[in-house]
């Protein structure tokens, strides 16, 4: 049996251990922009100009129908009683019982393990609107694997958004292999749409994006950009919808990856509503989410 030296052998316990916990990539790729950053600030543009011709054409064809109640005493009383905002409280649901994944780890798989402190995070947003209390945050803290994305038009016609998300690096120790990728990463949200004459609307997805430089920082590609609806909604005339529900990140998103490649795996979410109109008819809309990820898990093939 061949004697190994002591710093071949370092390196190899090195490259084992590397293979179970990961390792971060280099200064070359440390200062990476979320991929998705531009697409995202120019749907939320289109949103918001879509949303003021909307809201304008609204209130042009509402506004007999309001004139009509705002002239009868009986018919104001009860617009006012319906118009009292029924806000969902921001409260941790229960959480449920973890399913039963039924996709067990083959046998020869390697696995490779990230977790605390997460390797990169991001954030973008409408932010605060003066002192309107409309606003679009989305808060990360890689340090402790967590992050919030909250929403919120309650004074006026407005359109907000907000998004946030962390990363973690990882690296094939195998050509052509194929990966399947997991999160412990669990969270809650909570929704409300409220209309008092006017419509309002709420939506919001969970998503994996998966991204890939050659080892000179090169050549980006996104290999996976998932995405999971959590809520599409809307109200008009005098509904309210609203929910809230504990929620899991997918442990089933594959990719085929090289060992010639660096990945960065988000785990993120993004959310934006609407609502028009204020005092005796409108709307409101809000939404709040929060994950908290402890482990990420890297299946590669034999």
């Amino acid at each position: 049996m061949a004697i190994r030296k002591p710093a071949e052998a370092a390196k190899l316990l090195s490259e084992k251990v590397s293979a179970l916990t990961g390792s971060k990539p280099g200064p070359l790729f440390r200062n990476k922009p979320f991929p998705l950053e531009k697409t995202l600030r120019q749907d939320a543009q289109i949103r918001k100009a879509r949303f003021a011709e909307t809201a304008r054409l609204n209130r042009a064809l509402l506004a007999p129908v309001h004139r009509i109640i705002s002239g009868n005493a009986e018919a104001v009383a009860a617009a006012k009683k319906l118009g009292v905002a029924k806000r969902l409280a921001k409260r941790k649901p229960d959480l449920r019982a973890k399913p039963r994944i039924e996709n067990p780890v083959r046998s020869g798989s390697i696995l490779t393990f990230r977790g605390l402190p997460y390797d990169q995070m991001w954030n973008n947003g409408t932010g605060e609107l003066s002192d309107s209390g409309n606003y679009g945050f989305g808060i990360p803290n890689a340090s402790e694997g967590n992050f919030i994305v909250e929403t919120n038009v309650s004074d006026g016609s407005e359109s907000v958004w907000a998004g946030a998300g962390i990363a973690v690096w990882f690296q094939p120790i195998a050509n052509n292999t194929f990966v399947r990728f997991g999160a412990d990463t669990v969270g809650y949200y909570s929704w409300d749409d409220d209309s008092w004459g006017y419509a309002a609307h709420n939506n919001a997805f969970i998503g994996v994006l998966i991204e890939s430089w050659d080892l000179r920082g090169q050549t980006h590609q996104i290999d996976v950009d998932r995405r999971i609806t959590q809520w599409s909604d809307g109200t008009g005339w005098y509904e309210n919808h609203n929910n809230q529900l504990a929620v899991s990140f997918p442990s089933d998103t594959y990719f085929f990856a090289n060992a010639d490649r660096q990945y960065r795996v988000w785990m993120w979410a993004e959310a934006w509503c609407d609502a028009e109109g204020s005092g005796l008819f409108g709307s409101s809309a809000a939404s709040y989410m929060f994950f908290n990820s402890y482990v990420c898990v890297f299946e590669q093939s034999p």
